[in-house]
């Protein structure tokens, strides 16, 4: 509800100003009040003169206009007729029936309080008094009963207290114990994480096998074993007898190759071998 829209200053007219914003029914409701509080601190006002005292306030054009086309009629009306005669002219069509189904078809969310709940539904119920769809409290209480979230809902029917109960304030009282004595979603989550976790404590833990030596024993570890970069093969260069890795993409030979003639003759003379 815009806060400049509707000025009253103690038991002064109430006045509607002019506002780009559409009428909604918390301003018609909002308007109803102050102008009976008004009209209660008014003396010497007859019921037949309470809508012509309240015209004087309309400063918004809208309204003034749709007054002043339908004056005499409108002026003879009393307050609680003339009220409705203003929302039917400024708030969309069927307005009040769409709101009394959205309020019928809320269900409480899961994590919501359900006295959060219930008074949004009750405060958009009170938008609807004087027309033909406000809720009674019997009704209302059949709809809090069975649209309660389902937990709540389930340990409501076991008391019985609360199952019998017909009176609606009494109700939300008692609705709201139950609520309060049920475990919080996030302590229910963490409850039932702990029961599936599985203990620290009985988890077996292989041990190691250590030497017969202290603890602190730090032995070297073993030396890493030269790898290996294919087989040396001679070569005959400035020595005669210098090796040289064959290459790794070149296929082993089965044999040694055979020895030169200078190789034999150095061999001889250096008294090698020739069965290796």
């Amino acid at each position: 509800m815009p806060s400049h829209r509707f000025e009253q200053y103690g038991t002064h007219l109430p006045v509607i100003n002019p506002c780009e914003d559409p009428f909604t029914a918390k301003d018609f409701s909002h308007y109803e009040y102050i102008a009976w509080g008004y009209i209660q601190n008014k003396d010497n006002l007859t019921p037949s003169k309470y809508v012509s005292a309240l015209s004087g306030g309309f400063r918004d054009p809208l309204i003034r206009d749709w007054y002043m086309s339908d004056m005499s009629r409108l002026s003879s009306l009393d307050l609680t007729s003339f009220l409705s005669e203003m929302r039917a002219a400024f708030l969309p069509k069927d307005w009040d029936k769409k709101l009394q189904t959205k309020i019928l078809s809320s269900f409480q969310s899961s994590g919501q309080p359900v006295t959060a709940w219930i008074t949004r539904l009750r405060w958009n119920n009170t938008l609807l008094r004087n027309t033909p769809y406000h809720l009674r409290d019997d009704e209302l209480l059949s709809c809090f009963k069975t649209h309660v979230n389902p937990a709540l809902a389930r340990s409501a029917r076991y008391d019985k207290e609360t199952a019998r109960e017909c009176n609606l304030i009494q109700w939300i009282s008692l609705i709201k114990a139950i609520e309060d004595s049920l475990p919080q979603p996030e302590t229910a989550a963490v409850e039932d994480a702990k029961k599936v976790e599985t203990p620290r404590s009985s988890i077996q833990t292989p041990t190691r096998k250590r030497s017969s030596s202290s603890a602190g024993n730090t032995a070297e570890p073993p030396a890493k074993r030269p790898v290996s970069k294919g087989r040396p093969m001679l070569v005959t260069m400035s020595s005669p007898l210098i090796l040289s890795p064959a290459p790794t993409s070149a296929p082993r030979p089965k044999y040694p190759p055979a020895l030169t003639d200078a190789q034999r003759n150095w061999l001889k003379r250096q008294r090698g071998c020739f069965k290796c």
